[in-house]
């Protein structure tokens, strides 16, 4: 027996274990798990999971307000280069030191923070050098200073996030020990209380230890192509499956099978195949978090597309069906000496 690793799913059954205590926990004596116990740890799991996944979704939308500022501040030193590049020359000197190019260079710097380093003494030069702004262009001190301040505002706050993020994920890990130690325990005192048969594992959202639940091997797979190029792998629908997967694993470009497909029916499609190669592929039937044994693989290629020869290699052919040497077909209908004509048919 498995407790779901999908989070999603490990609450769901949370739900139904604690729904088996309710309805019936009392009168199987199991006292060491109380129902209003149980909820609360699944209740805290729940919550802890829910503030990870939004502490994943902040960091995601801190990231990318950071990259677009990023993008911004890389546009204006790029902009400001120009500008200066044209007052100050392509080559590096004493003036371009003056503007904030202190590194005997006038390539922008490579790491971030050089980069907004730079736009400070860049905001510094144009303050004390007004007469060098190119407001048309947003080449200005007061443009640089806001460029510079979302870049920093949004660093912090990407560094903020993932702390958050990390400070979360340590919570909903014990929050998880918790429900799933809670979770153990009542599966091992149903282990003790219930026979393997008893349908009251079904209260718990358990499956019953005495009826199979991991579907069988995948019979009769077959491979064939439809028309838009797919490959489409069948098997006869086996008992217990919930699910369907195809693996595959392409002769001589892939070392390792992947998944290729699934899906709720005995038939899965997928491309990605190119007309020439070999692809090895396996069926597997799942029932939850139950996988089955794959089938044998099957190897197939995709067969290259027929070609027609071309015009110039097909003999003109006279009314009679027979032609000579030179394309002119003879008078007794059979083809000159020594020329034989083959038309090939497509």
């Amino acid at each position: 027996m498995k407790l779901p690793t999908n989070s999603g799913l490990l609450i769901g059954l949370g739900y139904k274990m604690h729904s088996g205590l309710v309805e019936v926990g009392q009168a199987l004596g199991i006292t060491q798990i109380t129902a209003p116990g149980f909820l609360v740890t699944l209740n805290a799991f729940e919550d802890a999971d829910n503030a990870f996944n939004a502490a994943r979704s902040a960091k995601q939308t801190a990231s990318d307000a950071y990259i677009a500022s990023m993008v911004v501040l890389d546009d204006w030193l790029g902009t400001t280069k120009s500008v200066l590049t044209g007052v100050f020359g392509f080559r590096w000197s004493t003036m371009w030191a003056q503007a904030g190019f202190i590194n005997s260079s006038t390539a922008l710097p490579a790491k971030i923070e050089d980069r907004i380093a730079l736009v400070g003494r860049l905001v510094a030069f144009f303050t004390a050098n007004p007469d060098r702004e190119v407001a048309s262009m947003g080449v200005t001190a007061a443009q640089g200073a806001t460029v510079k301040a979302s870049a920093l505002t949004t660093q912090l706050a990407v560094t903020n996030s993932t702390r958050a993020q990390a400070d979360l994920s340590q919570a909903w890990t014990t929050a998880y020990n918790a429900l799933t130690d809670v979770m153990w325990s009542l599966i091992k005192i149903l282990q003790a209380t219930l026979d393997n048969n008893d349908t009251r594992w079904l209260l718990f959202g358990l499956p019953m230890p005495g009826t199979p639940a991991t579907p069988g091997q995948p019979t009769n797979v077959s491979v064939h192509l439809d028309p838009n190029g797919n490959i489409v792998v069948q098997c006869d629908p086996t008992p217990l499956a919930t699910r369907y997967r195809v693996r595959t694993m392409i002769v001589g470009v892939q070392t390792k099978y992947s998944l290729a497909g699934s899906g709720t029916e005995p038939m899965v499609s997928f491309g990605g195949v190119a007309p020439g190669q070999t692809v090895l592929i396996t069926m597997e039937a799942a029932n939850g978090s139950l996988q089955g044994v794959a089938s044998e693989p099957i190897s197939y290629t995709v067969l290259l597309p027929e070609t027609k020869p071309s015009a110039a290699v097909i003999a003109p052919v006279a009314a009679n069906g027979h032609a000579n040497g030179n394309g002119q077909a003879n008078g007794n209908g059979q083809a000159a000496s020594g020329t034989t004509s083959h038309r090939r048919t497509v």
